[in-house]
């Protein structure tokens, strides 16, 4: 399950069973053992890639867009587990994620970048605001209150009017080059 290579390049032994069974365990994919990874689903996928990285024993673990093509109960079956691990294991847990309503609900910290330039780093209140989101996505942002959490999140929004690729925004800014935003999330 690739605790393996990471140790050692000869046999496992016991101990490494036993934490690949854990990690299995921990992320309910413990039925999945013995069937090849691209014959699950998303989600029972991007829960085999968190037993790996589990059965890696390491206090941090980063993930490039966890929930990208998941149905709305699968992104959340994954964020849930990732809470958990951070919550119940004290597991860092660093990832990339483009929802932002998201990155609000269950980040500690955000990180909002644009042209590989930090924004505004901190809180969800800190950078879930409108003139962050003008800024980073050059877009007319709603922020509300999510109903479940408070926290805050974007309940609607407009693409500001202009061409972005050749920066002819109609609030006089230039940008030569197209948008790219990513938001780290560490719970």
């Amino acid at each position: 399950m690739g605790a393996f290579l990471s140790k050692r390049f000869w046999a496992p032994d016991p101990k490494d069973y036993d934490v690949i069974d854990w990690a299995l365990e921990v992320t309910g994919t413990k039925d999945f053992k013995f069937r090849p990874v691209d014959a699950l689903s998303g989600g029972q996928r991007q829960r085999v890639w968190i037993a790996m990285a589990l059965a890696q024993e390491t206090e941090i673990i980063f993930l490039d867009e966890p929930t990208t093509y998941l149905d709305m109960a699968h992104q959340l079956e994954v964020l849930e587990l990732l809470q958990r691990l951070n919550v119940e294991q004290g597991r860092t847990i660093v990832m990339v994620l483009h929802d932002l309503n998201q990155a609000a609900r269950f980040a500690d910290y955000i990180i909002a970048l644009k042209d590989g330039e930090i924004v505004k780093a901190g809180d969800c209140e800190e950078v879930i605001t409108h003139e962050v989101l003008k800024e980073v996505f050059h877009i007319d942002a709603v922020i509300g209150r999510d109903l479940r959490t408070n926290k805050p999140m974007c309940s609607t929004y407009n693409l500001l009017k202009g061409n972005l690729l050749k920066g002819d925004l109609t609030t006089n800014e230039k940008d030569d080059d197209p948008v790219y935003t990513a938001v780290s999330v560490n719970y």
